[in-house]
């Protein structure tokens, strides 16, 4: 008598296509597991989170990219110029006028900004200086009139007088600050005219006739 082979109670008859089954199956699982993993590495490598939907499920954890929780603040960047916003001037100093007549003056102005371009309102002092003003040629005064070499601002600019006193000639001006451990400097040139030379005339004379000495007539007017 002949024994027929059977799994799980199923015939010979059967068996073939069990088997074909199994391999269908396994084929499927494999492919199915080299898509995810496909994608899974696709992710990874463009930098952005492992933690990515496939077949409505989360496969991995843990973020690998986008902006951190805590970020580091830099350094302040200063520059020292003249106006701002889109008009700053970095290392100028703003003159009213680059020309003046003798004994003139004009009004020098910087401002002191960090680098996006916003005024700095720490306490800084900034000290200006020149030839004539070293020489006493020059003098520079507050808005009050007050004579100084140094303005000290809170505002992020800072003002001062530059008046001519026996200066002549071109004169180069330098501000300079330091602030948040920064040395900053801008400079700008005036120009100063030189006096007009004075001439002697006569105006009037008393008495109207002196005389030689020895005449008896008065020798002094």
């Amino acid at each position: 008598m002949s024994k027929s082979l059977s799994i799980d109670g199923e015939s010979d008859a059967v068996l073939p296509g069990l088997l074909a089954g199994m391999f269908l199956r396994r084929r499927l699982i494999m492919k199915r597991l080299l898509f995810v993993f496909a994608i899974c590495t696709a992710i990874a490598g463009c930098g952005g989170s492992s933690n990515a939907p496939v077949n409505g499920r989360i496969i991995g954890g843990g973020n690998t990219g986008g902006s951190s929780s805590s970020t580091s603040s830099g350094a302040t960047v200063l520059s020292l110029g003249s106006g701002t916003g889109v008009a700053f001037m970095p290392g100028q100093i703003a003159v009213s006028s680059n020309s003046l007549a003798a004994g003139g003056s004009a009004t020098l102005s910087v401002t002191l900004v960090d680098q996006n371009g916003q005024p700095y309102l720490q306490s800084a002092a900034v000290t200006f200086s020149s030839s004539c003003i070293t020489l006493g040629r020059s003098l520079l005064q507050d808005g009050s009139g007050n004579a100084v070499s140094v303005i000290t601002t809170t505002s992020g600019s800072a003002t001062a007088t530059y008046v001519a006193r026996g200066c002549s000639g071109p004169d180069v001006i330098t501000a300079s600050a330091s602030a948040n451990g920064q040395s900053l400097t801008a400079t700008a040139s005036i120009t100063v005219q030189p006096a007009q030379l004075g001439q002697v005339s006569f105006v009037s004379a008393s008495p109207t006739v002196i005389g030689l000495k020895g005449t008896g007539i008065q020798e002094t007017s």
